[in-house]
C-alpha cells in the first residue's frame, strides 16, 4: 500500500511563493545560486515544482571555489546536468586555488564568501536579473545567531541573516526558505530522489562553523532545549524588530541633532542628544558612523559607551583610528585626526 503523498513539497512552495510576493514582487527574473548541496538543489527544484520558473525567467548560477579537486568538478557538473534537465539556463564559473588564496585577506572561508558573492552579483547584472536566491534555511540561522552570540555581539548581530538585504542600488538579496527547517529540506530532496553533492569541507573541524554545527548545536539541544534551533531563529526576529525599531528611534534623532557632517568632521547639537535614552544615543551613533564612511571594525562596546558618556559628561577622548571627541558648549564634535594646540583627555588605543 502506497503511503499518502507529504505536504512537504506544497509548503516549501507556499512559502517560497510567500517570501517572492513579500520581498520581491513584479521581478521579471531571479538568480539562483546553487552549489550543488542538498539545500540548493532543493531550492532549485522548489522552482520550478511550484511555477515560478514558469512566470519569470530563472537562471541558475554556480561557481567552483577550486579548493576540492575533483569533488568541485563533480559538483559544477551536477549543477550544469541538473539545470539542463529541469530546462534552466545556468552560468557556471572556475576559479583556480591560487586565485582564491592570492585574494585572502583574512580565512580562506570568508574569502570564499566574497569571491561568491561578486560573482552572483556579477551574473545577475550581465542577465540584467533584480534578485538573486540563496537556499539558507533555519539551521544556517540557528548556527550563524550562535556563533555571534559567542563572539560576544551586539542586538544588530543577534538578527542573524537578514531574510533580505540590498547588494546594489539594482540588485536584491534573498533567503526565501529561511525559516524552513533543515529537516524539512531533506525530507523534500528524498521524497522526490533529487541529486545532490556532499561538500567534505563541512565535516572540517578547523572552520569555526562547523564546530559549531557538529559539535555544540547538538550538545545544546541534548543538553539544554531539543528546540534550540526555533529559539535561536526566534530571537533573531526579536532582534530584528528591536532593530528596526531602534533604526527609526535613531534617524530621527540624527536629523534634529546633526548640525554639519562631512568626512573630515561632525558637529551635533549635545542639547539633543541628551533627550533621548542612551541605548538610542548610541545606536545613532553607529548609524552616524556608517553614514560617514568611518571605520568602526576596531570600535568595541566600551568605545561607543565612552562616547555616548561625553554628552552627559563632557570632556574629550581619542577613538580608533585617530577620530576625536569632544563636547564643547552645546556641542559634540567629532573629528578626524588631532586638532593642533589641543590634547584629549582620555586616550584609546
Amino acid at each position: 500500500m502506497k503511503s499518502a503523498p507529504s505536504a512537504i513539497p506544497h509548503d516549501l512552495q507556499r512559502m517560497l511563493q510567500a517570501s517572492m510576493d513579500q520581498h520581491v514582487q513584479g521581478a521579471e527574473g531571479v538568480l539562483v545560486a546553487v552549489s550543488g548541496g542538498l539545500d540548493s538543489m532543493a531550492l532549485m527544484h522548489v522552482m520550478v515544482e511550484s511555477g515560478l520558473s514558469a512566470d519569470r525567467r530563472v537562471v541558475i548560477a554556480h561557481l567552483n571555489h577550486g579548493l576540492r579537486g575533483a569533488e568541485s568538478l563533480r559538483d559544477a557538473e551536477l549543477v550544469r546536468s541538473e539545470a539542463g534537465r529541469l530546462g534552466l539556463p545556468a552560468e557556471i564559473a572556475s576559479l583556480t586555488d591560487d586565485q582564491l588564496q592570492q585574494r585572502a585577506d583574512g580565512t580562506l572561508e570568508e574569502a570564499a564568501r566574497k569571491a561568491r558573492y561578486e560573482f552572483l552579483l556579477r551574473v545577475a547584472r550581465e542577465q540584467q536579473l533584480p534578485v538573486i536566491l540563496t537556499a539558507h534555511h533555519a539551521a544556517d540561522q540557528a548556527e550563524t545567531v550562535l556563533h555571534h552570540i559567542t563572539r560576544g555581539t551586539g542586538l544588530s548581530g543577534l538578527r542573524g541573516i537578514p531574510v533580505s538585504r540590498r547588494l546594489t542600488a539594482d540588485v536584491r538579496l534573498l533567503r526565501p526558505l529561511l525559516a524552513v527547517a533543515r529537516e524539512t529540506m531533506e525530507d523534500y530532496v528524498r521524497e522526490r530522489g533529487i541529486p545532490y553533492g556532499v561538500d567534505s569541507t563541512n565535516v572540517d573541524s578547523r572552520y569555526t562553523r562547523n564546530r559549531i554545527r557538529h559539535e555544540a548545536l547538538p550538545m545544546l539541544r541534548r543538553l539544554l532545549n531539543p528546540s534550540l534551533d526555533a529559539a535561536l531563529n526566534r530571537l533573531a526576529v526579536q532582534a530584528g524588530e528591536m532593530v528596526e525599531c531602534l533604526d527609526l528611534l535613531s534617524e530621527d534623532l540624527l536629523r534634529r541633532s546633526v548640525l554639519q557632517a562631512d568626512s573630515v568632521i561632525c558637529r551635533l547639537d549635545s542639547e539633543v542628544l541628551r533627550t533621548v535614552p542612551e541605548v538610542v544615543l548610541r545606536h545613532a551613533l553607529i548609524r552616524l558612523w556608517d553614514r560617514l564612511g568611518w571605520p568602526r571594525q576596531r570600535m568595541s562596546s566600551e568605545h561607543w559607551y565612552r562616547l555616548a558618556g561625553l554628552v552627559r559628561e563632557p570632556s574629550a577622548i581619542t577613538l580608533p583610528t585617530g577620530i576625536q571627541a569632544e563636547v564643547r558648549e552645546r556641542l559634540l564634535i567629532l573629528r578626524v585626526g588631532e586638532k593642533k594646540g589641543r590634547h584629549s583627555a582620555v586616550s584609546e588605543t
